[in-house]
């Protein structure tokens, strides 16, 4: 399926008020020419690459605009905007209920994991670091 096609399709969409549509226009555009740049096809988007969508979002891409990262509050309404598009263009089911805003953690995205989880792997990492350098700093020499 083309991007930018079902773009068009879905900012002609009557549903769509005509600030929403505005406000939608350049930032499903973006996402369609982000789709052209990896050869990715509508079709094949998922939670993986939206994920790496937003990393880009929240990276490479302030970079790319004078050095400056994008707010979190950009980054959401990007997102959001181009979770209506999919809908629109793929169906509900076919949007990931995930959450992948600007706050969301890292880790939470590469494994899957919910807050909680989330919280108790970086506490038990943080314990393991506590006892390696307990053991390297009250070590005595040989």
């Amino acid at each position: 399926m083309d991007a930018r096609a079902a773009a068009d399709r879905f900012l002609a969409s009557p549903a769509l008020s005509d600030a929403t549509r505005r406000a939608y226009r350049s930032d499903v555009g973006e996402f369609c020419g982000w789709l052209e740049d990896r050869d990715t096809s509508l079709d094949a988007v998922d939670v993986r690459v939206l994920a790496e969508y937003v990393a880009w979002l929240g990276g490479a891409r302030g970079h790319r605009k004078g050095g400056r990262k994008l707010a979190p509050a950009t980054v959401s309404r990007k997102l959001a905007a181009v979770r209506a598009f999919l809908r629109h263009a793929l169906g509900p089911e076919r949007v990931p209920d995930a959450r992948l805003g600007p706050r969301e953690s890292p880790l939470a995205v590469e494994h899957g994991l919910q807050p909680r989880a989330v919280a108790e792997l970086v506490q038990e990492r943080m314990r393991r670091e506590d006892r390696v350098e307990h053991r390297y700093t009250c070590s005595s020499p040989t």
